[in-house]
């Protein structure tokens, strides 16, 4: 994919190499099929990387679709809320849901900000 040796680009990841990753190399790394450069990276920067496919509706059901994946969101971290604490075991499935709603928000707002009156 970059033209490097599978332990070349291992030995990128290791802060004692000396070897370095050229912005064209790293950007190689973050495309749609190979998220986990971008995902790292945001990591670092204390954010979350979610990958998108295209929006391919309309603003309407778009919106619609962000109303009801952000009710299914805060609906289960109330219910693993209802004790006052999240358990290990609820947590996993509130972060699913959050990241469904925050999927369909950036859907909704690539689709606004593309958006042109015909």
């Amino acid at each position: 994919m970059i033209g490097r040796a599978p332990s070349t680009v291992y030995a990128y990841a290791d802060p004692q190499a000396s070897d370095e990753m050229t912005y064209a190399q790293v950007a190689a790394l973050t495309g749609p099929k190979t998220p986990a450069g971008a995902e790292h990276l945001a990591t670092l920067a204390h954010g979350v990387f979610l990958p998108m496919p295209p929006a391919d509706s309309e603003i309407g059901e778009l919106t619609a679709e962000s109303i009801v994946q952000h009710g299914d969101a805060v609906a289960e971290v109330v219910r693993a809320m209802c004790d006052g604490k999240m358990g290990d075991d609820e947590r996993p499935g509130a972060i699913v849901e959050i990241d469904e709603a925050i999927r369909a928000l950036v859907r909704l707002r690539a689709a606004v900000s593309t958006w042109r009156p015909s």
